[in-house]
């Protein structure tokens, strides 16, 4: 990646302050913007109020719940997003059954595969 080309931003919403660190730090490296990492849908809703991200990358269980709710904003506002998360594909009610969902633990490869096909939208 160029140093300074960005291919746009990313909302990240990790529960646990490793994980999001971690997620951010690989997609900064991918050459996208971050946009958190945040600990609850609630803040990160209130982010989409602000700036309508490329694409996100959401887990599932959140300090204040589930993530369902803030999936719902994403899909209305038309962005992509992928579930990653420990829960099993069981666990994602059948409205978002058709969303990626990259099951930790993860690789950065997959991260970085599964945010090229979100933003192509492929």
């Amino acid at each position: 990646m160029t140093p300074g080309l960005q291919r746009g931003s990313v909302l990240i919403v990790e529960d646990e302050a490793v994980i999001g660190t971690l997620i951010s730090e690989i997609v900064s490296d991918a050459g996208y913007a971050v946009l958190g990492p945040f600990l609850t849908a609630a803040s990160a809703t209130a982010a989409l109020a602000v700036d309508k991200p490329s694409a996100a990358l959401i887990d599932i269980k959140l300090v204040d719940g589930t993530s369902f709710s803030l999936a719902g904003s994403l899909r209305d506002l038309g962005v992509p997003f992928a579930f990653v998360t420990a829960y099993a594909p069981g666990t994602v009610p059948d409205q978002f059954s058709t969303v990626p969902l990259i099951e930790k633990p993860f690789r950065a490869s997959d991260l970085e595969a599964c945010l090229l096909r979100l933003i192509s939208g492929d």
